[in-house]
């Protein structure tokens, strides 16, 4: 996660642009929560210019919020994926074969509904569709079908932001750590 080219781009596209979406691949995976980093880069996004914060990667649904009149959804789930599998290769060569099996939280996404205005621009949040991969398909469900509460997760999240605000909202470089694993680089975000 580039925050400097993020930051290039969206200026660039904003002398063309009336709405930027800046959609990522991000977040810790299985995990409802998202980190301090998460909240303090979608913030600077939004704050460079973006319209909207989409992202995805955790594979469960996570918090959605308003932040300076827009909205950054931190992670919006996994409706389209059935079971996964990988393959892990070892430092020796060889490799492993895995399945993923999905769970209940795993085949659950919502969809945020926008309208952009055409005279200004304006991308507006009007509501979201709960979705489930059921039989092979996508169903739209209603919000109390899904195993987590939406609204407690953005209560959570919304407390879990106003109690850390200070270093959410500080100027810290964005730090991560980078893991070696046969072939394959995995970078993990912190706080």
């Amino acid at each position: 996660l580039n925050l400097g080219l993020i930051r290039r781009k969206i200026e660039v596209l904003l002398k063309y642009n009336d709405t930027i979406i800046v959609y990522l691949h991000w977040g810790i995976e299985n995990d409802h929560t998202v980190t301090q980093n998460q909240i303090w880069a979608a913030r600077k996004i939004i704050d460079w210019g973006a319209s909207a914060v989409i992202g995805t990667h955790g594979h469960v649904i996570q918090p959605f919020e308003n932040y300076k009149g827009k909205n950054i959804f931190y992670g919006i789930g996994n409706a389209v994926f059935d079971d996964v599998t990988t393959t892990d290769w070892r430092i020796d060569g060889k490799c492993k074969i895995n399945v993923l099996k999905q769970s209940d939280k795993n085949i659950e996404s919502i969809a945020p509904i926008f309208s952009i205005n055409r005279d200004n621009g304006k991308i507006v949040f009007k509501d979201f569709l709960s979705l489930k991969f059921m039989n092979n398909k996508i169903h739209v469900v209603s919000n109390n079908e899904l195993t987590i509460n939406i609204n407690t997760l953005n209560l959570t999240h919304f407390l879990y932001s106003f109690i850390r605000n200070f270093k959410i909202n500080s100027f810290n470089i964005f730090e991560f750590k980078l893991f070696h694993n046969g072939n394959i680089y995995r970078c993990d975000y912190y706080d």
